[in-house]
């Protein structure tokens, strides 16, 4: 991407050589941030396991089958989301190596303000529904 591209900084992307920011979390549309927020914490589900955990949410955050399957193709589309096949199961994780190509890279472990992190997350969620 050139400096002048406008989707470089943009916060619907994830960042390129940092993997995912969870502040960029706060900016995807409610039914995005709701698979992504399953997939964060489960690491990687099943497509039937993603809408059974959905389906558990409750009522009023609950997604149609059309929104589940156009968040998980925008997720896609913008790399949030790596799609796996294996013995004709789908599934679906998060994708924390975007644009690292560095093998062996180690992650630092989680920040003691992770929680604070999915309270407003869930809170957004919650304040979105009313």
């Amino acid at each position: 991407m050139s400096a002048s591209d406008p989707l470089q900084n943009s916060p619907e992307l994830p960042e390129k050589d940092g993997g995912i920011k969870a502040s960029y979390l706060l900016d995807l549309p409610p039914q995005q941030r709701r698979i992504m927020r399953l997939l964060l914490r489960h690491a990687e589900l099943t497509l039937v396991d993603l809408r059974k955990a959905l389906d558990a949410l409750p009522e009023d955050e609950r997604l149609t089958s059309d929104e589940i399957d156009n968040a998980i193709k925008a997720l896609i589309e913008q790399n949030w989301l790596i799609r796996l096949e294996a013995n004709n199961v789908v599934s679906y994780k998060a994708n924390f190596q975007r644009g690292s190509e560095k093998p062996g890279l180690r992650r630092r472990s989680a920040s003691p303000i992770a929680r604070d992190v999915w309270d407003a997350l869930e809170a957004k969620d919650k304040n979105e529904l009313r």
